[in-house]
This record gives C-alpha cells, structure tokens and sequence, in this order.
C-alpha cells in the first residue's frame, strides 16, 4: 500500500509497511525537496538585476521611448512617492523632502534650488548682483526690474530719457514664474503697469538677428550631471523658433503684434501663417545646425559664435552653483562632494542673437517640453533624452554597491567612540608636543587621501564622459587651464555674494574641487606626511600590476645569491637554503623542474645585467645593515631567512615590528594601539609571504624568489604596491560578476 502525504501528516494506512522503509520514504521526499529548493534558489539568483524607471509623473512619449531604448525597464507604479525605481522622471518641479529620501542608487531629474536661475525674477536678480562686482563679465542679459519692488528704479530709468528728450525705450512685461508666452505684452509707458502681482519687466531688444526676414530665437539644451562639484554639458543640436510675421521695429503702433515680436512656438502655432515642414532647414521650426551651416556659408564666424554661447550658458549656471550647491548638501547631509549625484537635469536655454552676432540669455526653463509634434522635434529631443540618460549612467551594480557602502558605514559606527576620544579636545590638549603633531599629521594625511581618491574617481568618470558623450560637449569643467581659471574665479565671487564661504570652514574645501591638484602632486604631500610621521615614504606611485624584476634588481639578486648563499654562508643556512628550493621545484610543473642552481649560471645573469645597474644605482634609502653594523649595498640582498632573523630581531615586547620610534606619551594610547595594530598586520603578512611560493611568467624559479626576496626586504616601498594590485584585482571580479 503506497504512503500518502498531506501537508506534512501521513495517514494511518501504512500497516503493512515496515517503520524503516517509512523513514527511507521520508528521507527520499526531503532529498527532493532540498534540491528543488536549491536549484530554485540557483535560478533566482542567476537572473541580472534590471534597472527600472518610475514615469508615473511623466506625460511625453520620447522619455518613455529612449527610457526603455537604454535598456531600462518602465514601473507601473502609479506614483512617484516611496519608490524603489532605479530612475524617477518627473515633468513637473520637485520638492526638497522628496529628494532627501531618495536612496544614493536612485537618480531624480530634477535638483533643488535650481529655480533661482529658472524663475525670471531670481534670475534677474542673481545677474544683477554679479554684474555690479564682475560688469565686463555679465553683459549677456537685458537691464531688468522686478515689480513692484523696483518700479521707482523703472520710472527714474525713465525719466531720465524723458529729461535727455530721447525716445523712450520698449518694454517687454513678463510674469515671473510663467511659461509659454502667457502674461507677455510690449509697452513704452511705465504708467500703465499694474502692480498687482509680482512680475519682471525688461527692455525690449530691439535690433535681432533676421532669419528670412523673421525674428527668431535658439532653444538650447543643457544637461547637468552634478553640482557639488559642477559637471555640465550642452548639446550640440538645438531648436530655432522663428515668429510667424516678418519683423519691423517696434513702434507703438504694432507694439500689440505678439506673432511678430514673440518667438515661442505655444503662441505662434495658432497663426495661420505657421509653416509645418519635413525638412530640418525650412518652416518657422528649424534646426541649430541647420542655422549654423547657413551662417558659415554666408562668411559669419560660427566657432566664435558658438563659443560664446556656451560661455554665456556657464556663466549662468556659475550664478546658481552656490544656491543649488547649498540645497542639495542640505538635502542630501553626510554625502561628499566626490560622490555620485542623486540629481541630474536637462535645462532649456532661450538664447537671442542681435544684429552683431552677440548672444543674449532670455531665459532658463527646468522643465521643457519634450513634445514630438513635428518631424523636427522628434530628431532633436530624441538625443537629447538618449545621450543624457547615458552620460547619467544608470547601473544595475550601483543598489548592491550602496548596500555594501552602506554596510561599511557601520562596521565603522562600530568604532566611533574611539574615534571620537581621539579627536577629543580634552583629550588633544593634555598630549604632549609629539602626539599634538602625529594627530595632525594624521589628519592632513586623511585629507590628503581623500583628495587623491577623488581625483581618481574624477579620472574614471572623465573617461566614462569622453567615450559616451554622443553628441553632447563639456562645457565645465573646461581642459582650457586658463578658461577654468577664469570660471573659479567667477564661481568664488559668487559664493562671496551668497556669503557661503565664510558659514563653516568645511566651504573652504569646496572650492579645493575645482583647483584640484594632480595625482603625483599630492602623492608628494603624502610622502611628506609619511617623512614626518617617521615613516620610510613610498617613492613611487601606486602600479596597477605587481612589480617587474628590472635588471638591476636581478643582479642584485643573483650577486647575493651567489656570494651569500652558495659560497659564504653557513652550513645549517645552505642546507635549509637547498631544502626550500628542491621543494620549490617540486612544486612547479614538469616542464619548468630543470633549473640550473649552479653558481656559473647564475653568474651569467649577474653579468648580463651589470651594465645597466652601474648606470642606475640604487637609492641610498634601500641600503640595508648587516649583522656587523656595516652597510649593505644594492647587490648584497641578504636572502629569505636573513630577513626573517631581522625581523624577529628588531620585535618589541609584544611581538610587534618596531617600524617607528616609540615617541608617544601616556596620553596619545590611541595612537599607540593603532600602530601596534598595524605592525601586527605586517608581522602577519610578512610570515604569509615567507611561506609562499610564487610563478613569474617569463622567470625562473629561482629568479622569482629572488624577486619575492626583494618585497620582503623592501616591504615599506612595496606594501602599497601589492595591496593595491589585490584591490584592482578583488574589484574586477565583483565588476565581471556584477555584468
């Protein structure tokens, strides 16, 4: 009679069934579960992680299209709130809080603050203070009163046409915060305005650049991939909107003649005269490139044209930085400078071009349209959406790393109280003149790090740009040193005006960021440090591979080899010495067991290379003491087990290498426990490395632990070297299992 299972309980009917074969039964049905269950968990977890998007705030198709042409794949989350999406994209502005809770995997569309360029009475108001402390700089934009603050302003600007009996200037009147060309009017009378609401009132540009006779202005698109640093890009294509009736100079006779005066395509689509074309260089939407060829041909100068633009779009976004900069920080507390941004943002430039070929910023809007109503829109917009979701780099890898980060943040909690004690300033002010300086020491050598770090990080990230830029440019930071100088100094008189630098000290570091030091600059520093601190400092920079045996290192193997080892040492050192080579060569592959160990052939390699050691000799700091006191030379390396009898010799009480003089006081225990820790770990280390045999592609057996001998003797130089070819390595298998 079969057994018969229900939810764990058995029936009763298994009378003519021995207990035993019952319990074989049972042990068969959890073998075949535990497997089902494992090669279920195995498949789950062979499947790749997707990146998911949340457009739940979003109504343009083109977003939804390119979103999912990189690969990403579209939620159906019906809101934008507490979500775990990879990627948010919202049309409309964003609020702080909602920033504040996204998670350092995610990415938003919009940053903080950054209405105070996109909002045309902060913009007004930003570029007036800078063009009252840098005037040659900030010329690019109309003489501009924001209502009814500064009507009085307007009336005596005025007046004073009136007194000089010249003819008044136009006016264009536009609401603050609109869009679209709703609220716009002309006027010549200040009078007439009324002072209801807050608006902006500017002086009409009167003198434009004529396309086929119409006024026309540029919608550019810039992308912004960080503020804290700035990281920004313009797009190298664009839109030109043309008006919809050829334009005369105004007069206040056709001052209420919108189709004429204004550009934008919301009012001009309605006039029957707004032509709809396939072709990228004709009808009243048309391309930048397309504008661009027609003025080359005509022999107009496109590449300074061009240039100043962007100029003119860095300047602006220089005027925000320290308001935006502010924002996020607040927004997103304890994340550094260098770290990836949470934020990113496609803004639209309106830019106007006078009869002079000067550039004229209109306005900035943080939420243009990404409409495809036309052929036109469709070619343009497509890459500008395409090539910024690439440039922004959106991985699956970066939610595991963040739980990793996150991990790591607290095992160090973990340490805090002691961290805490060892900047306590109780503490600091009873250590004694040596401690006070090793803590500072400590503290400028953290920075130090931190700032190499970053521009490492900021290397990778430059090669990430350069090869995924598409059709996008960096516009900032700029490789032009003397451009980039000319930027800081701008952006620091624009955190002088936000009076940002002089709030905490921790400003004086932001600044850093955009004067960064090269890499081999502040590896010096580094040394310097370590040369105070009493530390053997590293002479090299770090190499992303292990070192390779030059020939001056081989002679200087093979000479000690052959006088210390062969001829000159003792009988129990040689034996052992034998010893440890015939279990060597066991150790290797058949085809690699026929090594010459003789003192001629050894010899020979010594020779081979005594040239060039003649012609590079070794620096005086990895001399070496011998037994006698007496100086060992660069071709006397004293072998394996000499180093290992150094070692021990130069332990303290508590079995730890003494690589520093004891110069600490009572007080500095810290200090005193952490590099005990640290001796430890090379004394561990060092032991690992005596007991390894390692394989050099293209040597020897022998020459390999020659080179092994040479690490060992020189570990201080070498120490940096082997952790961070490890590291490189550990890194790209996580990257390989990752994609």
């Amino acid at each position: 009679m079969s057994t018969k299972y229900y939810t764990g309980r058995i029936e009763d009917d298994f009378t003519h069934k021995s207990k035993e074969n019952f319990a074989n039964d049972v042990h068969v049905h959890e073998k075949k579960l535990k497997e089902h269950l494992k090669k279920k968990k195995l498949k789950k977890k062979g499947k790749k992680s997707a990146v998911t998007a949340c457009i739940a705030s979003c109504k343009y198709e083109l977003v939804k299209r390119n979103i999912e042409a990189v690969g990403i794949t579209l939620t159906k989350e019906e809101s934008s709130f507490n979500t775990d999406a990879n990627l948010v994209w919202c049309d409309c502005i964003v609020q702080s809080d909602r920033i504040h809770e996204l998670k350092n995997y995610q990415r938003i569309n919009h940053f903080p603050n950054m209405g105070e360029i996109c909002r045309k009475d902060f913009l007004a108001r930003n570029m007036s203070k800078m063009s009252r402390v840098r005037g040659e700089e900030y010329n690019f934009t109309p003489r501009s009163w924001i209502m009814p603050a500064e009507y009085n302003s307007l009336c005596i600007y005025v007046q004073n046409f009136r007194k000089s009996k010249r003819r008044l200037p136009v006016f264009i009147h536009k609401p603050s915060n609109g869009a679209m060309g709703n609220g716009i009017h002309l006027f010549r009378n200040p009078e007439k305005i009324h002072l209801g609401e807050q608006r902006v009132v500017q002086e009409y540009l009167n003198k434009p650049l004529l396309l086929d006779g119409y006024k026309f202005d540029l919608r550019l698109y810039v992308l912004v991939t960080h503020c804290d640093p700035l990281r920004a890009f313009i797009y190298q294509d664009g839109l030109v909107r043309l008006s919809t009736e050829k334009y005369n100079p105004a007069t206040d006779q056709n001052l209420d003649q919108l189709y004429m005066h204004l550009t934008n395509y919301s009012v001009n689509k309605y006039n029957e005269n707004f032509e709809r074309h396939q072709d990228l260089d004709r009808g009243s939407k048309r391309s930048v490139k397309s504008l661009m060829k027609y003025l080359s041909d005509a022999g107009h100068d496109t590449v300074k044209l061009w240039r100043d633009i962007s100029d003119l779009v860095v300047k602006t976004l220089l005027v925000a930085s320290p308001q935006v900069t502010h924002a996020y920080r607040m927004c997103r507390p304890g994340q550094t400078p260098h770290h990836d941004s949470v934020c990113f943002e496609v803004l639209g430039f309106d830019i106007f071009i006078d009869r002079k070929f000067k550039p004229w910023l209109l306005e900035v809007n943080r939420a243009p349209s990404f409409g495809g109503d036309e052929r036109i829109d469709r070619e343009v917009k497509n890459g500008v959406i395409h090539d910024a979701l690439v440039l922004v780099n959106i991985r699956a890898s970066d939610k595991r790393r963040n739980m990793a980060l996150q991990k790591a943040e607290t095992r160090k909690r973990l340490f805090r109280n002691v961290n805490i004690a060892r900047h306590d300033p109780e503490v600091i002010r009873r250590m004694s003149k040596n401690g006070k300086n090793i803590v500072d020491i400590g503290r400028r050598k953290k920075t130090l790090k931190d700032k190499l770090a970053w521009v490492r990080k900021e290397a990778i990230r430059e090669e990430y740009e350069d090869q995924h830029m598409g059709n996008y440019m960096r516009i900032f930071p700029c490789i032009d040193l003397q451009q980039r100088k000319r930027y800081t100094s701008l952006l620091t008189e624009a955190f002088k005006i936000f009076n940002y630098m002089q709030s905490t000290p921790s400003k004086r570091d932001y600044m850093d960021y955009y004067n960064p030091k090269r890499e081999d600059e502040i590896l010096s520093l580094i040394e310097q440090c370590e040369e105070e601190e009493g530390l053997q400092p590293n002479r090299k920079k770090s190499l992303s591979s292990m070192p390779v045996l030059s020939p001056s290192r081989l002679e200087s193997h093979s000479s000690a080899s052959s006088d210390d080892d062969l001829t000159s040492d003792s009988n129990s050192d040689s034996t052992e010495r034998k010893k440890e080579d015939k279990l060597k060569v066991n150790l290797l592959p058949p085809s690699r067991r026929q090594i010459s160990s003789s003192p001629d052939s050894i010899k020979r390699i010594s020779s081979s290379s005594d040239h060039q050691h003649h012609q590079k000799p070794r620096e005086s700091s990895s001399k070496y003491r011998n037994s006698n006191g007496g100086d060992i030379g660069p071709g006397d390396v004293p072998s394996r087990s000499a180093s290992k009898m150094a070692a021990t010799a130069s332990m303290d009480n508590h079995g730890c290498l003494n690589r520093t003089p004891a110069a600490f006081d009572d007080n500095n225990r810290y200090t005193t426990a952490m590099k005990e820790r640290e001796r430890e770990n090379i004394q561990r280390t060092l032991e690992a490395l005596e007991r390894t045999t390692i394989k050099f592609p293209g040597k020897t057996q022998l020459e390999a632990d020659m080179l092994l001998d040479y690490i060992l003797e020189n570990w201080e130089e070498h120490k940096t070297k082997v952790a961070h070819y490890w590291l490189v390595q550990l890194d790209t298998v996580k990257r390989k299992k990752s994609d």
